[in-house]
């Protein structure tokens, strides 16, 4: 699996800003864990998770696996308690990207 994790919005907005880049190939099993069970919440949050507002800054986040590529997009909604925003941190620790 390859992920990769841009970021951008906020008041300013302009371009996306790559974070990092992740080939799980290399990893070893229980990190290949982490990485998964990040990406399940992220692509599956848990209900009344999505936070909606103008000017957040976002998360993009594209997983390549199998021949396929999806991409999800998560808001920043400031709330550390957010499980798809400590997800995005996790997948960014492990990158080694300073969030």
């Amino acid at each position: 699996m390859l992920i990769q994790v841009y970021q951008s919005g906020g008041f300013a907005g302009g371009e996306p800003i790559p974070l990092g880049r992740l080939d799980t190939a290399g990893l070893p099993a229980a990190e290949q864990r982490r990485v998964r069970n990040a990406i399940g919440v992220i692509e599956k949050p848990p209900e009344g998770t999505v936070p909606v507002g103008a000017d957040m800054v976002e998360y993009r986040i594209e997983v390549a696996e199998n021949g396929r590529k999806r991409t999800v997009v998560v808001a920043d909604d400031m709330d550390p308690d957010n499980p798809l925003l400590r997800s995005v941190r996790e997948l960014l620790e492990i990158m080694g990207s300073q969030f």
